[in-house]
């Protein structure tokens, strides 16, 4: 994986540790701001997918967390990585591996393998909700 670009990773291990919950949504709910409670009409739809998942209305920040590590680094914890997209077959069928970095072969990417969950939740929470 190359680009001309920083590329930054943060995957569904990281993502899944995150949690917008309901009194989240109720919050939004009652707010005076018409955009806010449509959002918070969507999320109620979007949270009867997780109840099987967790036992209760919430769903993941997965995109969420993705920008916000990019607002707020410090959110996550970055580790560089050597990153390739297998297409050949020999290993996976598309699937992103990653390998620590060599002399030989240098980082292509900073990943993501810890959050702050309070202070990433509580970052997006109050983004969502202004």
């Amino acid at each position: 994986m190359q680009a001309p670009w920083q590329v930054v990773l943060v995957p569904l291990d990281v993502t899944l540790e995150n949690y917008f919950e309901e009194d989240d949504r109720l919050a939004l709910a009652a707010s005076d701001s018409e955009l806010n409670r449509a959002l918070a009409d969507i999320l109620d739809l979007y949270f009867d997918f997780y109840v099987a998942e967790y036992g209760r209305k919430l769903c993941a920040l997965h995109d969420p967390l993705a920008a916000a590590s990019l607002l707020q680094p410090d959110l996550v914890g970055w580790e560089p990585v050597r990153a390739l997209i297998e297409t050949e077959g020999r290993h996976t069928a598309g699937q992103m591996l990653v390998a620590a970095p060599t002399e030989a072969a240098c980082a292509t990417a900073d990943i993501a393998l810890t959050v702050d969950s309070e202070r990433a939740e509580a970052f997006i929470v109050s983004r969502v909700a202004s």
